[in-house]
């Protein structure tokens, strides 16, 4: 496998991101929602980058919303 750079946890990577298109379980989002950076959560979550900031950004609305 050739060395991984950002851009390949930004956008979706078929090596890396195994769980695209997956339901988020609670500890996604719990994780999601804490301050680690995206690519990081990239790693662990096995999901794009991208996909966890749209993520981060409609979990944090919803919230708002529930207050």
């Amino acid at each position: 496998m050739n060395e991984l750079r950002l851009k390949d946890y930004i956008k979706y990577n078929p090596e890396i991101h195994n769980k695209r298109g997956m339901p988020y379980t609670s500890k996604d989002i719990e994780l999601i929602l804490s301050d680690m950076p995206l690519a990081d959560l990239s790693v662990t979550l096995e999901r794009p980058a991208k996909a966890i900031a749209e993520a981060r950004k409609r979990f944090k609305k919803e919230m708002t919303y529930e207050k």
